[in-house]
């Protein structure tokens, strides 16, 4: 079963609830769904949207309180532990679910995941992670915000755990990983970057050296690795000139189009929280039915390959590099 947050996202419950009864219906899917929050509202909703349960494929979870996107992360344990957020990892914790998904606050997935999950043994800090469109397909960037001071060794768990991502979303053998720096050579970047190059390059992971910024939207590499300050930077930089790109560009259609259509996160639905003992996915805030539904069909297919569990065997093979 995968637990999805009801109440969480600018479009809940409507589009989040859409979104379950969407991914029920696909043949891309095959689990049940247990969503979470105010049962009287999910029930009305359900109903309204003439759903047949008759399969039982579908399970409800009642939580009381709902995350404000204006809540303060670390007061939700204990102003809101009947949250939809918090009620949801605890049942995923229990093994009630194999996954949990919010479209709610992102600061509050982060923050109640450590808490209530924990890091996976052998990994510092986590990580967000965040699928950039490229001429040649896709770059995972990470971090994205979750650690922004970073050490040499986490920057290296960063790599290990998007090389693993990548290869089960990718379906990529050997994924090539990239540190992004401030020019290509072996010499260039800050003590932190240097390190962590001493350190991928030492391993048997699909290292290919330093990688710029100009590198991500042609596809340098399948993994980009950078600290959570810069991540950040990286990714509203990105959505700034996709918003710009798209104004210059509003009388040309089709070109349009092919822009928005790579940049539509919507086809991904979300990612995963790297680094959490558990699979705890943060979508987009924006979340539509289908980016929901999709949300789900992908996280299916990272709780059959066992994706936090690879994770946690990869860092006991690397833990002489870690120390």
């Amino acid at each position: 079963m995968i637990l999805l947050d009801a109440m969480g996202g600018d479009n809940a419950p409507d589009s989040i609830i859409k979104g379950a009864i969407l991914a029920l219906q696909s043949e891309n899917f095959s689990s049940s769904i247990g969503l979470v929050g105010i049962q009287d509202v999910i029930e009305a909703k359900l109903k309204e949207f003439n759903f047949d349960n008759s399969e039982s494929r579908l399970k409800i979870f009642h939580a009381s309180q709902v995350v404000d996107m204006h809540d303060s992360p670390t007061s939700i344990l204990r102003e809101k532990k009947d949250s939809s957020i918090i009620v949801g990892l605890n049942l995923h914790k229990k093994g009630e679910g194999d996954a949990f998904i919010s479209a709610g606050s992102t600061g509050a997935m982060v923050a109640s995941s450590l808490i209530v999950l924990g890091r996976i043994k052998g990994i510092d800090r986590p990580a967000i992670g965040v699928d950039f469109p490229t001429l040649s397909g896709s770059s995972l960037v990470l971090d994205m915000g979750a650690t922004v001071d970073c050490k040499p060794k986490q920057l290296f768990q960063f790599g290990l755990m998007g090389s693993i991502y990548k290869s089960i979303t990718g379906n990529l053998d050997t994924p090539t990983i990239g540190l992004l720096s401030v020019g290509e050579e072996d010499t260039k970047g800050n003590e932190m970057t240097l390190k962590a190059h001493e350190m991928l390059k030492e391993s048997d992971l699909n290292f290919i050296g330093n990688v710029e910024g100009k590198d991500i939207p042609v596809g340098g590499s399948d993994v980009v690795v950078c600290d959570g300050f810069v991540g950040n930077v990286v990714l509203k930089f990105a959505e700034g000139m996709a918003t710009f790109v798209g104004s210059v560009l509003r009388d040309e259609k089709s070109a349009l189009q092919k822009i928005g259509a790579k940049f539509d996160y919507q086809t991904r639905g979300g990612a995963p929280l790297f680094g959490i003992n558990g699979l705890s996915i943060i979508s987009h805030g924006k979340s539509s039915d289908i980016a929901i539904m999709n949300a789900l069909i992908n996280t299916e297919k990272l709780v059959k390959e066992d994706f936090h569990k690879k994770i946690e065997e990869n860092v006991k093979k690397y833990s002489d590099i870690l120390k």
